[in-house]
């Protein structure tokens, strides 16, 4: 078995844990790699540079970490940083997700009229792992991959779309990327008699060129517009026949899809959410958490003077503005500026609610963090991150924060009702159990 991904983003990470979680623990493959891969997630890409020269462990780099000519300069803040010669910018340095941490994934550098001409790409551990290169018309030319050393490994070109790989003295050279991918697992020797894809891009290719004896599983993560895809029809004529069911992992996708098909086609679609790992119970502690990156919390201090039985924490990653520092003038706030991960750890533990009140961006995927640490998810339509974890009788209009302090004042008085609300936040989020998994899986 194996896992065939297009890319590690939220959704496939989400995918994998769930996955795991139901004791499927094969190995997974993603074809595009952005060099911050978990360690037991591999890539054609990684593989054969690791398999070239094995790399030392290091540390992602720090924004103003990037290497520089003499007297050009780094300007950053939480949402990107740009590299300076006087006042005229020569490359942007672009952050990987969560942004607010300042790890550099890419450094994007321009020409004296603003054009990309190559990218950078930074792994995991701080060094370049491959440079694309641009036309003047924006079009990426070539991407070449190297060891730590520097030593050129793989080189893709997006014009002719062949792949050349450098390994054990040989050059391979291979007309498509579907080419390359299919030596790659190959030459792995993996057990491809059921593959779990998550594409119906390169991952679906894959899958036809292998031999048809397989008992395949396609996760659609996407939505659907008014048609069923074209590949996804392939599926329903039985002209992908190792493709034997498809698992929908949004309900209403899932619906729109029913009603797109056939009534012979149905039997082959399957709904199954995600499953969100729950780490410990929640206390029913009148304390809560917010994690931001931005003095903008709405309706924070009419919060805590509404609620004065709760205990409000808040943690920022930085330094917090006088704005903030203000609010200690209130006895049931608590502010953690500059917090490092050991105490964020004891925030998550210490608190069964959490505020989701920070305008912007979210930080540390705080709303899962939440959700997997069992914690009462409560805000505002305009400051809540992820309504899919969220019970939508626990997401208030931003005007309405009278109502919102209420319901904080009865969840201190009355721990019983944090039960009934965090039912209801389970199956808002619509999570599924490892046993759905194995049914519909095995």
């Amino acid at each position: 078995m194996l896992n065939l991904f297009a890319n590690y983003n939220e959704q496939a990470e989400l995918l994998y844990y769930s996955l795991q979680a139901a004791g499927y623990s094969h190995p997974t493959v993603v074809l595009e790699d952005n060099g911050f891969l978990p360690a037991e997630v591999e890539s054609p890409y990684k593989y054969f540079v690791e398999a070239t020269q094995r790399s030392t462990t290091g540390k992602p780099c720090f924004f103003n970490q990037v290497k520089v000519p003499a007297l050009w300069e780094i300007k950053g803040d939480a949402k990107g940083a740009g590299v300076y010669y006087l006042d005229e910018k020569r490359a942007n340095i672009n952050y990987h997700y969560p942004k607010d941490r300042r790890l550099v994934e890419s450094v994007t550098w321009l020409d004296r009229q603003g054009n990309a001409r190559f990218v950078e790409h930074y792994n995991q551990n701080g060094w370049i792992f491959a440079k694309t290169s641009y036309n003047l018309l924006h079009e990426a030319i070539t991407t070449a991959y190297f060891t730590q050393s520097g030593q050129e490994v793989i080189v893709e070109n997006h014009i002719t779309h062949d792949v050349t790989l450098n390994f054990q003295g040989k050059i391979y050279n291979f007309p498509t990327k579907l080419d390359f991918v299919l030596y790659y697992l190959n030459f792995r020797h993996f057990e491809l008699d059921r593959i779990f894809y998550n594409s119906l891009a390169l991952p679906f290719m894959v899958v036809l060129r292998l031999p048809q004896n397989g008992s395949d599983v396609l996760f659609w993560q996407e939505g659907l517009g008014d048609q069923v895809p074209g590949n996804m029809q392939l599926i329903f004529n039985n002209q992908a026949r190792r493709t034997k069911k498809i698992v929908v992992t949004n309900e209403e996708v899932y619906q729109k899809l029913w009603s797109l098909v056939g009534h012979n086609q149905r039997k082959l679609i399957k709904y199954l959410p995600y499953v969100y790992q729950v780490f410990r119970h929640n206390l029913l502690r009148p304390v809560s958490f917010t994690l931001t990156n931005t003095d903008n919390l709405l309706n924070f201090e009419e919060l805590l003077k509404a609620a004065p039985d709760i205990t409000f924490n808040v943690a920022a990653l930085t330094n917090m503005s006088n704005k903030l520092l203000d609010l200690l003038k209130y006895p049931n706030v608590i502010l953690y500026p500059n917090a490092n991960q050991a105490r964020l750890n004891l925030l998550w533990q210490g608190a069964d609610i959490y505020l989701d009140l920070n305008v912007g961006e979210e930080v540390n995927n705080a709303s899962r963090k939440a959700f997997e640490n069992n914690m009462l998810i409560l805000g505002f339509e305009n400051s809540v991150h992820d309504d899919k974890l969220v019970d939508p009788e626990s997401i208030y209009s931003t005007p309405n924060y009278k109502a919102l302090g209420k319901k904080l004042n009865e969840l201190a008085n009355k721990p019983n009702l944090m039960k009934d609300l965090l039912l209801k936040q389970t199956k808002a989020a619509r999570a599924a159990n490892i046993s759905k998994y194995k049914n519909i899986l095995d």
